[in-house]
């Protein structure tokens, strides 16, 4: 029982991504892996993940789950959003009643907090024609 105890707490441990300083670079590495994930945690509504995998999307909420393929053009208004909300990060400020984005893969997470209450996500949500 004891040895089950102890790999349940390592495995555990190592299924936890590491969590970075919100810069540029960190957020880079995460890209850089092409598998990737945007979690999109807005207090008036349910959390939102977009999964980037092989070249193509999965969209999940609590109610529904979407994949297909997905564009360059797509990819390219993916990474001006991310640099958007990037440029408006506040540091230190609280998730609690705050929009935040996680992005992360297995290895490394970061977690951005823009300073502003504009739901962005949902017009870039409504451009690849998921809401």
């Amino acid at each position: 029982m004891r040895y089950i105890k102890i790999l349940m707490l390592t495995l555990l441990l190592y299924s936890c991504g590491q969590q970075l300083p919100t810069t540029i670079d960190n957020v880079n590495k995460i890209f850089s892996s092409q598998d990737f994930t945007l979690e999109i945690n807005d207090p008036s509504q349910e959390k939102i993940t977009l999964s980037f995998v092989n070249g193509y999307f999965v969209y999940k909420d609590s109610l529904n789950t979407y994949r297909r393929e997905i564009t360059y053009r797509e990819v390219v208004m993916i990474n001006e959003f991310i640099q958007s909300i990037m440029n408006t990060h506040e540091e230190g400020a609280s998730i609690e009643n705050s929009i935040s984005y996680i992005i992360k893969n297995v290895s490394y997470e970061v977690l951005i907090i823009p300073n502003t209450t504009n739901k962005a996500y949902l017009e870039m949500l409504e451009k690849l024609k998921i809401e």
